[in-house]
């Protein structure tokens, strides 16, 4: 009698586990709500890009306009002189638009 008894439980333990298809499912359902959350922090990230942006042309223009710039240049710049270079500017404007919105 305690041979059956040992082998039932063996067998008992063996089946209250997780099956090979359970885990299988569990990975599954793990991967699928990995994804969406990546997904979700990417929507999030473009967001946050789009409008830092924005705001970063915004200040861009509104100092070309008040100190009557002709020309502004966003993309690589081989050379500028100090004279020129208004980014202390740009950068110094987005600071203070962001510490006034509490960021």
């Amino acid at each position: 009698m305690l041979g059956i008894e040992c082998a039932l439980s063996q067998h008992t333990l063996v089946a209250a586990g997780p099956s090979e298809r359970d885990i299988l499912k569990r990975k599954r359902e793990f991967k699928r709500a990995n994804e969406e959350l990546q997904e979700d922090f990417n929507i999030r990230r473009n967001e946050e890009l789009g409008s830092l942006q924005r705001d970063i042309y915004d200040v861009i223009v509104e100092i070309a306009k008040s100190e009557k710039y002709d020309l502004m240049v966003t993309e690589r710049v081989l050379y500028a002189s100090d004279r020129i270079d208004v980014t202390d500017k740009i950068l110094a404007r987005l600071k203070k638009t962001y510490k006034k919105r509490g960021r």
